[in-house]
């Protein structure tokens, strides 16, 4: 169980690094104006993921103790219940932001994975929630220019 844990994570590692391999080579194929972001981005990628490869290398599989039943080792559910959780959260927040707005998605969101992760201050979790709006529109509204989604209601 654990050495199948192992190879999967040696596999996804490889694998992410390929990718962010060719995106890096894929990135010098734009135009000189517009190439610096995307190259900067996929070198960072890619050096990212040289790291978690090497980790993966560094990383071995334990031997299992004796009498440790599999039960016990893992239970998938168990480990895997709050990236799933992030993931559908996530997914709600992107398909809530075109009905009720960015403000508004976005403080549900935060408000959301705080409280999976641990954080049940509701004061806390709101002013949070409201600096990272407040610092989102200084930087994208009024320095940039740009517009953030609005909803249908808000």
């Amino acid at each position: 169980m654990v050495k199948n844990s192992y190879k999967k994570e040696l596999g996804f590692s490889i694998l992410v690094t390929l990718i962010c391999a060719l995106l890096v080579i894929c990135s010098f194929s734009y135009a000189k104006e517009s190439s610096q972001f995307p190259r900067f981005l996929t070198a960072t990628m890619l050096a990212l993921s040289l790291i978690l490869l090497v980790q993966t290398l560094r990383s071995r599989p334990r031997q299992p103790e004796m009498g440790e039943t599999d039960q016990e080792r893992s239970s998938f559910w168990a480990s895997q219940k709050v990236p799933f959780l992030v993931f559908f959260i996530a997914a709600l927040y992107v398909a809530l932001i075109p009905v009720i707005g960015y403000f508004t998605s976005t403080i549900l969101f935060l408000v959301g994975t705080m409280t999976l992760f641990g954080r049940h201050r509701l004061f806390v979790m709101l002013g949070t929630s409201m600096i990272f709006l407040v610092v989102i529109y200084a930087l994208f509204v009024r320095f940039l220019g740009l517009h953030l989604p609005e909803g249908m209601l808000f």
